[in-house]
């Protein structure tokens, strides 16, 4: 079977001012990043997304960034090479000096598509770069086995004199498509599709996304992209099978909360890379920039160390392909380690193919699994091979930070035991033997899932113990427990329930419920909760004062707040959850 591996940069920024050079402009850091993919087999195509220089750049930033392509494309063998603007390349003073001009509208300097961009066509065109002059895809790279198409699409539509958010010209688009691809796409039908521009469109849902995707963007709104824009170009790629898309733009590396659909109807992959190129310690030299922080600055102008007041890094991603579709994408990060730089292998995600996911669409019960071998008599160590996927798929988001004798931003991706069926009939299995251990578990005149986690969970304690009374209760507070309420109101003998839930941090939505009923009903419950992962500090939720006592039983234990720090004394560090962050004074 043929494969294919890719790699992803953007955001290179060469400059020509002294105060904002690219780092792909210091030899170290180039030497570096070759080395890194020497070590990485097969890789023959290379995807650039935009910001080749900084702010408007020049010919000569541009000549630099040719000198560093002729050495990625020469020392590696890469065949082909897709590349397309960003808002950087977009040069404002060419645009500026046409405003006095008597035909010229001063309102609508972003149309003037060749001289704003001006700059980049002669670098494209100097370098021997596949290039489609079209302000809606402007380029493409067909491939043989696998077979591939990348589609370069520009989104720089609306930058002009001034910065904005990224649009795409739906009219050119949906032409050059239609010639390219066909009417229908009857062309290069059975080829994987993947669409690469500049900004990046997907939208934040929460703020635990916002921090753990690095970037610092309103919840709800989309990454930098016109929403409505968006929505139409969306429509447009998954009419013609496009099922990838590759961003870059924020600097922060997005790739590891790749999500197989945005919403319930979405067939899209998408995947945001950091800056290649950005030196982000300039941020902190700009805020350092003062006498008595001169040791700090040499440090930081040596390259003894990296940092980011943002959250940014500097990264790249490989895809790896087959003629199925994708297989796995790796993120690799520059930093530095006791003042050693180089290139880590950051994090794998593995991908299954989307045939095997549409297959695998069974609810929990659609299985051969019988139910003696699901409820077995026998123990066992659920808490073991429960972190093992945890550290084997990546899903402790963020790092763990010791930082102060705390410990913060700690996300558990648990959506990976849902989507999976081994491992939610592993977990269905761990609750069982935790129902039939805890008698007061089976003797709570209610079970309640949390949420739609707590839902699934809770229909297969359902399953499995048919006289249990059972409800479900909607994480949206507006939504709040009104069944629930109905159910106690009218069940007096009601005194103690079971809530199913996903992870446990601070127990607040716990006691906040708890709370709800006793001020709703005015009765007294025991409270008991059921999750997977207790994050808690102590192991306990805190009493509700005279209104609810709250018991925690769970599979596994993770403690993400307050591990005091120290290797030692972390199970995070010794097992390898996540990459370990310390604060350090000297």
């Amino acid at each position: 079977m043929a494969f294919r591996k890719i790699i992803h940069i953007s955001d290179l920024h060469f400059s020509c001012d002294d105060k904002t050079l690219s780092l792909l402009q210091k030899d170290n850091f180039v030497e570096d990043f070759v080395i890194s993919l020497k070590n990485i087999d097969a890789i023959d195509t290379l995807i650039i997304s935009g910001d080749i220089v900084d702010r408007g750049g020049s010919q000569k930033a541009y000549n630099q960034a040719g000198l560093f392509i002729d050495r990625i494309r020469n020392e590696l063998n890469i065949k082909h090479i897709l590349c397309i603007p960003g808002n950087h390349d977009v040069n404002r003073k060419l645009l500026e000096g046409i405003s006095g001009d008597e035909d010229v509208d001063v309102n609508k300097l972003w149309e003037k598509y060749d001289v704003k961009l001006k700059y980049y066509w002669e670098f494209i065109k100097k370098n021997k770069l596949f290039y489609h002059q079209n302000s809606g895809l402007v380029s493409y790279e067909i491939l043989q086995n696998p077979n591939m198409i990348l589609l370069g699409i520009d989104s720089t539509d609306r930058i002009g004199t001034s910065d904005g958010y990224g649009f795409v010209n739906i009219e050119n688009l949906t032409q050059a498509l239609r010639n390219l691809l066909g009417e229908n796409g009857e062309k290069y039908k059975e080829y994987i599709k993947i669409a690469v521009l500049h900004h990046r469109p997907i939208i934040y849902e929460s703020s635990s996304q916002t921090i753990t995707e690095n970037n610092g963007s309103d919840i709800g709104q989309y990454g930098t992209c016109d929403s409505e824009n968006w929505k139409k170009v969306r429509e447009i790629l998954l009419s013609y099978d496009v099922h990838y898309v590759l961003t870059g733009h924020v600097h922060g590396s997005q790739s590891g909360q790749i999500r197989p659909f945005d919403s319930s109807n979405d067939e899209m992959n998408y995947s945001t890379v950091g800056s290649i190129g950005v030196d982000f310690s300039r941020e902190l030299k700009e805020r350092l920039n003062n006498d008595s922080d001169k040791i700090l600055l040499d440090k930081l102008d040596k390259l003894i160390c990296y940092g980011s007041l943002n959250g940014n890094h500097n990264a790249y991603n490989i895809w790896t392909f087959d003629d199925g579709g994708l297989i796995q994408e790796d993120q690799y990060k520059y930093i530095v380690d006791e003042g050693i730089r180089h290139w880590c292998h950051w994090k794998t995600k593995e991908f299954e193919k989307r045939k095997e996911v549409l297959s695998d669409s069974g609810g929990v019960f659609d299985t051969e699994v019988s139910t003696v071998s699901v409820r077995k008599e026998a123990s066992e160590n659920y808490e073991e091979k429960i972190l093992e996927c945890v550290r084997d798929h990546d899903l402790y988001k963020t790092g763990h930070y010791h930082w102060k004798n705390t410990a913060r931003i700690n996300w558990i991706d648990t959506s990976y035991f849902f989507q999976h069926r081994e491992m939610l009939f592993y977990i269905a299995r761990g609750i069982d033997d935790l129902f039939k251990k805890e008698q007061v578990l089976r003797k709570a005149d209610c079970t309640i899932g949390l949420g739609i986690k707590g839902s699934i969970l809770l229909s297969y304690v359902r399953f499995l113990f048919p006289k249990m009374k059972c409800s479900y209760l909607p994480e949206n507070e507006k939504e709040y427990n009104r069944y629930e309420m109905a159910l106690f109101e009218e069940n007096e003998e009601i005194k103690s329930i079971v809530v199913l839930t996903d992870v446990v941090h601070s127990g607040e939505t716990i006691k906040h419920f708890s709370e709800s009923v006793y001020d709703k009903v005015g009765r007294f419950l025991n409270v008991y909760v059921v999750t997977i992962f207790d994050a808690t500090p102590n192991g306990k939720i805190a009493k509700v004062k005279d209104k609810a006592k709250i018991t925690l039983f769970s599979l596994a234990k993770l403690k993400v707040i307050d591990c005091q720090g120290g290797g030692e004394n972390c199970d995070i560090y010794i097992r390898k959850l996540a990459n370990v962050i310390e604060y350090k004074e000297d």
